[in-house]
């Protein structure tokens, strides 16, 4: 009986198809990693937070290697009767992926709940204003190095907000300590290196990269020490409100779903930011003027009007001033500028192009 159990047993762990035992199956299995933390000194938090971040990396992976087979069904080449090659209809419908941001994909708010956020962040944005003195402190180069750093950031695809979150950061830095003029890059690339980290979507450049396109006028070494400065001098609270987020809010409530006109917002925003006066004044209010005035471009002006009365809205009283600004702004614009070649690339749709051409109309039609 017991030799019978034996030969069951030895037929059972062979494997015919592979020539492999069950136990070396088995044995193999066990070397490979596992989602398992052994040392007990750390918290159960800690725990879980580890287990998090290793099932998202077994998501992205597997995430990557489906987008891997999606494009390679796309580029598959079939011989259609007559011999010619032809690509597969899928192909057809690949989409732009070189849009680092679209309107769509800044609606993170739900309906129910996004005016209380909204009048929230307005009461934070009273309390991390940036002070008058800013103006006296680097008026000179500030145009200079807010243009600059629009190219760093269109030259490596981040997200418009990282723009606006870095100069915010500079400028606190500036108000709260007093920032030489060779160090001013230093610290707009530092700053720029930490909102793009606070955005998990993009690959985060390397400091090489940021020390590159400053021609190598810091080091390694010195980035990573005005990081921990900058770090320091935020007290580590990196929430800064943004003004794209009131930019995505009043568009959602006029119910405007246009990416030109996101754009649009978004460009006139670069372009008040290379004036220093207006680093003073609040994220929200910006945000209005330039919604007011990409709907003045659009001929959709009376949009503002009808939803005015909304909270979380200015009345076009209040706005109308820095609007105008913005579309003088607009018309003064050069070609040479960080922010004219950033929406002249195709990514936006070339906008600053368009936009120089209703810059041409609109003045002809005045002179007429």
């Amino acid at each position: 009986m017991a030799r019978n159990m034996q030969q069951l047993k030895a037929s059972f762990c062979e494997d015919v198809d592979q020539g492999m035992s069950l136990k070396c199956v088995l044995r193999t299995l066990e070397t490979q990693p596992r989602l398992a933390i052994r040392d007990k000194n750390i918290p159960i938090c800690a725990k879980q937070s580890y287990a998090s971040i290793a099932c998202g990396k077994e998501n992205q992976l597997a995430e990557h290697v489906s987008q891997s087979r999606r494009l390679l069904v796309r580029n598959v080449s079939v011989k259609n009767k007559g011999g010619n090659s032809k690509k597969n209809k899928a192909n057809l419908c690949t989409t732009d992926t070189s849009k680092t941001e679209t309107l769509q994909d800044a609606f993170l708010y739900v309906s129910e709940y996004s005016s209380d956020i909204i009048d929230y962040l307005q009461q934070i944005e009273e309390e991390k204003h940036v002070s008058h003195s800013i103006l006296s402190k680097y008026a000179v180069s500030h145009d200079i190095i807010v243009n600059w750093l629009t190219r760093v950031q269109h030259r490596l695809a981040l997200p418009g907000w990282t723009l606006h979150a870095a100069v915010s950061l500079l400028d606190t830095a500036i108000c709260i300590k007093g920032v030489k003029t060779q160090e001013l890059q230093l610290v707009a690339s530092t700053a720029l290196w930490i909102t793009a980290k606070c955005d998990m979507k993009n690959q985060v450049p390397r400091i090489s990269t940021f020390c590159s396109l400053s021609e190598y006028s810091f080091h390694k070494v010195d980035m990573c020490d005005m990081e921990l400065t900058l770090l320091k001098l935020s007290n580590f609270n990196l929430h800064i409100v943004n003004p794209l987020t009131f930019v995505s809010y009043y568009l959602y409530r006029l119910c405007v779903r246009s990416d030109e006109v996101y754009y649009t917002c978004n460009y006139l925003l670069d372009i008040m930011y290379l004036d220093i006066n207006f680093s003073t004044k609040r994220p929200s209010l910006l945000a209005a003027a330039a919604v007011y005035a990409a709907l003045h471009i659009y001929q959709k002006q009376e949009l503002w009007k009808e939803q005015e009365n909304i909270k979380g809205f200015y009345t076009s009283e209040k706005i109308v001033n820095i609007s105008d600004i913005m579309l003088n702004e607009l018309k003064k614009n050069g070609c040479d500028t960080g922010p004219f070649k950033k929406y002249s690339s195709s990514r936006y749709n070339k906008l600053s192009t368009i936009l120089c051409d209703w810059v041409k109309s609109s003045s002809s039609k005045a002179i007429q």
